[in-house]
C-alpha cells in the first residue's frame, strides 16, 4: 500500500496527482466498504488505469494499478485464509451510444450501467483464487 492514507478512494487512487491530471471515470465500492476499484483517466493517449484501494477503517490506501480488461486482484491479506479471496473485475469502454451492458458470471446475468464518459466497471468481490478460471465474466452489449 502506498502513502499515509487518504480521505477518499478517489484520492488514494490518484496518490498525489492533481484531479485534472487523473479524472475518475468510474468507481465501485465493495459491499463491506473496505475496498474500492477506481478507474482513472490520465491523458487521451494513455489507457485508463484501474486502481484497487483498501480502507483500513480510517483512511483509504492505493494498493495496485493495472490496465482495463478482465482481471482478478488479491484483496485478502490474511495468510491464514485458505480461500485467498480477491476481486474479479471487468473494466472496458462501451461502444458509443451504449448506456448499459450485461455481464454474465456463473450463469447469472447482471446489468451494469455505462458512465457518461463511456466506461463501465463490473466487480465480483470475495472470489476465491481457485475459482477465477471458472468464473471469468463475459460481456454482452445492449443498447
Amino acid at each position: 500500500m502506498f502513502g499515509d492514507g487518504y480521505d477518499t478512494a478517489e484520492d488514494a487512487a490518484r496518490l498525489d496527482m492533481p484531479p485534472h491530471f487523473a479524472r475518475v471515470l468510474a468507481k465501485e465500492i465493495s459491499p463491506d466498504a473496505r475496498h474500492a476499484l477506481v478507474v482513472l483517466g490520465t491523458t487521451e493517449e494513455l489507457e485508463p488505469l484501474v486502481v484497487l484501494c483498501h480502507h483500513d477503517g480510517k483512511k483509504w490506501f492505493h494498493v495496485s494499478g493495472s490496465e482495463p480488461g478482465k482481471a482478478w486482484e488479491n484483496m485478502n491479506w490474511d495468510e491464514n485464509d485458505p480461500l485467498n479471496r480477491g476481486v474479479l473485475w471487468l473494466v472496458e469502454r462501451a461502444p458509443s451510444g451504449i448506456r448499459e451492458v450485461s455481464v454474465s458470471l456463473r450463469d447469472t446475468v447482471m446489468r451494469v450501467p455505462v458512465a457518461s464518459n463511456g466506461y463501465f466497471i463490473f466487480a465480483a468481490w470475495d472470489v476465491p483464487a481457485a475459482d477465477v478460471r471458472s468464473v471469468m465474466p463475459t460481456l454482452r452489449h445492449d443498447s
